[in-house]
């Protein structure tokens, strides 16, 4: 049994190779070898298959968190330059949520809204259409929509927490928001 080095690394001795069993009862191949005490052949396909369940379970930890942070349907985080709808972050966007909750990315983000932009929206039947004008109110929208009944003008911020709770009223909502200044 040839030492080497300090380490304690050690070739399988012959009877454990003939027997296919290291010095711990380990089922190791001819070529696997000691290193303090371990069997490494065998063993270390078990550990690798422990580690990939540990990381299984940490990412499906994280992804029910994700999800339970920034519910399907709803607006999760969100923050300037940053809106999380049904848990799928659009960063640096201007969303529009249509009335049956599917979310698209505004064409552009020009700080005016007009009865062009929003004439698709009430064409799908909203109760509401939330318009939000930014974190620091700064889009404008033309006088003809803020005269209509069914539309709210709010700042980004207090526009999705508005939308939550509409949507969680079981109110057919559409949205524009900014999602910047």
């Amino acid at each position: 049994m040839p030492e080497a080095g300090s380490f304690g690394l050690r070739e399988q001795s012959p009877p454990s190779a003939r027997s296919g069993q290291c010095l711990r009862g380990l089922n190791c191949s001819p070529k696997g070898f000691v290193l303090l005490g371990r069997c490494f052949s065998a063993g270390r396909k078990v550990e690798r298959m422990k580690k990939a369940i540990i990381v299984i379970a940490v990412v499906v930890v994280l992804i029910t968190a994700w999800v339970g942070f920034n519910p399907i349907g709803r607006f999760g985080f969100c923050r300037f330059g940053l809106l999380v709808y049904s848990a799928i972050p659009f960063p640096a966007v201007d969303l529009v949520i249509h009335a049956n909750g599917l979310p698209s990315v505004r064409g552009s983000k020009p700080h005016f809204i007009g009865s062009a932009e929003i004439e698709g929206l009430l064409k799908e039947g909203p109760d509401v259409l939330i318009i939000g004008t930014g974190y620091d109110n700064m889009v404008r929208v033309e006088e003809e929509i803020a005269a209509m009944p069914i539309v709210e003008i709010l700042p980004t911020s207090q526009a999705v927490r508005r939308y939550n709770q509409l949507r969680g009223e079981g109110k057919r909502v559409a949205a524009i928001i900014h999602s910047t200044c």
